[in-house]
């Protein structure tokens, strides 16, 4: 059976990511609060019914993100632990949005 990974893995693979890829992070937002990694004023869930350029847009207004990334695109990472056992996550990836032929008319 491999080794478990606790909160303190998870968060030190956190930082060592931004390390490593540091050219390709406009900016991390990210932290540790008791037993949870996620961004500051974590905010649960998908807007329902907007477009997704919207959606988008609010969540860099209101930094719902671990990572803005070169390309303006985001990544969101929730790991949420009881003890030392991972019991809920959430990773997504946002691609900025681009406007289509579809979009304009």
């Amino acid at each position: 059976m491999g080794k478990a990974f606790n909160i303190d893995d998870f968060y030190t693979n956190m930082k060592e990511t931004f390390k490593v890829f540091g050219r390709l992070i406009l900016e991390h937002n990210y932290q540790r609060n008791n037993l949870t990694i996620s961004w500051p004023n974590y905010q649960s869930g998908i807007t329902k019914d907007i477009y997704y350029v919207k959606e988008y847009e609010e969540l860099i207004k209101i930094r719902q993100f671990s990572f803005l990334l070169i390309d303006r695109s985001i990544v969101q990472i929730y790991y949420e632990f009881n003890n030392d056992e991972l019991t809920k996550y959430k990773l997504a990836f946002y691609p900025y949005p681009v406007l289509t032929v579809e979009d304009l008319s």
